[in-house]
């Protein structure tokens, strides 16, 4: 447990004077001085992540799996709801927050507050843990951990390097370059040696990139807007070995932008 606050509810109803909560059901009852509010807490709908025809899921610390292969794609209809059953894993050491595959599908990462735990999604034994409050894949075999003021990259259960800030960060995203969302931008960093490859004035809700890395997608609250990658730009930059704290301009260009609000299919 952080202890940190976490949010703040104000009813207009005076004092509060006692709280009482159901067991095992996230409902808390406040008492005012002018009257009673329940509420509820978190959400039911489960954390999931789908690679390879392989879902993994998390309810609160119960971790299920379901396999959308056995299902056959000329029954179904555009739009239809599949109903799944879903095979119990276990319950995992914490509350999960966060779940996510890596590039391959052959892991798959859940985290909580303060902690982290990598499964192999094949035998789904244990095969790493840390600390950090949320995890996120490279293309390859490396991942970046969110510590309290800081981001350390991981090769193989092995620390890589480690680097701080200037200013506060509240997300990471992963992908062909480490992605550290602010309050009013992004920043790009390059996996291996964590230099700045570019710092841009969006603060996304989601980074997604195209298969071959020559794109990537920004999704905020104002549209998405596409980006091309300048892939050769980049190695040039990095080969040089002299960093900027704005990175290298031509690293990205506008592509398109869509006043549109994307919401990824799963949470």
């Amino acid at each position: 447990m952080t202890f940190k606050l976490e949010t703040t509810l104000e009813y207009g109803l005076d004092r509060p004077w006692c709280c009482a909560a159901v067991k095992e059901a996230s409902i808390v009852a406040l008492g005012y001085d002018e009257g009673t509010v329940v509420v509820k807490l978190g959400s039911d709908y489960p954390m999931a992540d789908f690679c390879n025809g392989k879902v993994v899921a998390a309810k609160g610390s119960q971790l299920m799996t379901y396999n959308v292969k056995i299902l056959h794609e000329e029954e179904l209809k555009k739009g239809e709801k599949v109903h799944v059953v879903y095979k119990e894993l276990g319950n995992a050491d914490m509350y999960v927050q966060g779940l996510r595959f890596n590039a391959n599908g052959q892991s798959f990462a859940i985290f909580g507050e303060s902690d982290y735990a990598i499964y192999n999604s094949r035998s789904f034994k244990s095969a790493g843990y840390g600390a950090g409050s949320d995890l996120v894949w490279s293309k390859g075999e490396l991942f970046g951990v969110k510590l309290e003021s800081s981001i350390k990259i991981i090769k193989r259960d092995q620390e890589l390097g480690s680097f701080k800030l200037g200013y506060q960060f509240d997300a990471i995203f992963g992908g062909d370059f480490l992605a550290v969302r602010s309050e009013d931008s992004v920043a790009f960093f390059d996996w291996e040696t964590q230099t700045v490859i570019r710092r841009i004035e969006i603060a996304p809700k989601n980074v997604l990139w195209s298969e071959d890395g020559t794109k990537v997608s920004l999704l905020s609250d104002e549209g998405v807007y596409i980006l091309n990658c300048n892939r050769k730009a980049i190695a040039e930059y990095l080969a040089q070995g002299e960093a900027s704290e704005e990175g290298l301009e031509a690293a990205f260009e506008l592509e398109n932008e869509l006043p549109e609000i994307v919401t990824p299919p799963l949470p």
